[in-house]
């Protein structure tokens, strides 16, 4: 029986960029499906534990939440995440991160910078993305959005595989 599992871990997503250790991604829920038993999450978590910049996991699997943080000024690749739940012998869902930085345009799609990185994730078009780019008017503001991540390549857009599809947001700055 397959149940799915809300990782939550703070994680700095990138796609082939170079890291940097000021990351302000906040956290990231992965849905996995295929977390049974306890000794299923442990298994998992052993792996998760191997992958650089992953601090402290909680697993509870009567609720199927496992929650991760990572290691001060650490942060974890999307991508070793997503092969590290499959060659545990799960498989991998959506994807939701919380991160900080600014909205801005790059060769002409709305992008959003996170702060301290090179990380950038093309903003899908949503309601969410209108009001946000509404609120700030143009304006540079630090904001925290909180969205899914998709794993797709809009046209003209290859180093860059996840786009973000804004559900809330805060102006920070």
């Amino acid at each position: 029986m397959k149940r799915t599992v809300v990782l939550t871990v703070i994680i700095l997503l990138a796609a082939g960029f170079m890291m940097q250790s000021q990351a302000q991604v906040k956290q990231v829920e992965l849905r996995v499906d295929g977390l049974a038993c306890p000794f299923c999450a442990y298994g998992l978590e052993k792996k998760l534990k191997q992958i650089d910049g992953v601090g402290k996991i909680q697993i509870n699997v009567d609720k199927a939440v496992v929650v991760l943080e990572n290691d001060a000024g650490q942060s974890v690749a999307v991508e070793k995440l997503e092969s590290t739940v499959t060659e545990a012998g799960f498989t991998p869902r959506e994807i939701t991160a919380t991160v900080v930085g600014k909205v801005s345009r790059k060769d002409g799609s709305p992008f959003f910078s996170v702060t301290g990185t090179d990380v950038a994730f093309i903003l899908k078009n949503n309601e969410e993305l209108k009001k946000l780019q509404s609120k700030l008017n143009g304006t540079e503001k630090t904001v925290r959005v909180t969205g899914h991540l998709n794993k797709e390549t809009p046209a003209g857009h290859h180093a860059h595989p996840y786009t973000l599809s804004i559900e809330n947001f805060e102006v920070v700055k």
